[in-house]
């Protein structure tokens, strides 16, 4: 019988409290609201890569630089750029 593991209640409010945070700093530089971020998003991995294209999108640089950065990195944000097109159609 496998010993229960101490740290694993410390971990999942640990991960909580990070999703919490990503979703609070999304929804404060987008639209969505907490809760539509947690279902398009549930995964931190999915969270961080959003937070990445969002910075793209608003950084300095030129559209032309922009669609580069995005062609480089279609397969990172590909599923991402599809969920939230789906919220506009």
């Amino acid at each position: 019988m496998a010993k229960p593991n101490k740290y694993a209640a410390a971990a999942r409010r640990a991960q909580q409290q990070t999703d919490e945070e990503y979703q609070a700093i999304i929804s404060g530089i987008t639209r969505l609201k907490e809760e539509e971020i947690e279902e398009l998003f549930p995964e931190k991995a999915d969270k961080e890569k959003l937070l990445e294209l969002i910075a793209l999108v608003n950084s300095g640089t030129n559209d032309n630089q922009k669609v580069l950065k995005l062609k480089e990195n279609s397969e990172k944000f590909g599923s991402i750029a599809i969920k939230l097109l789906k919220l506009l159609v």
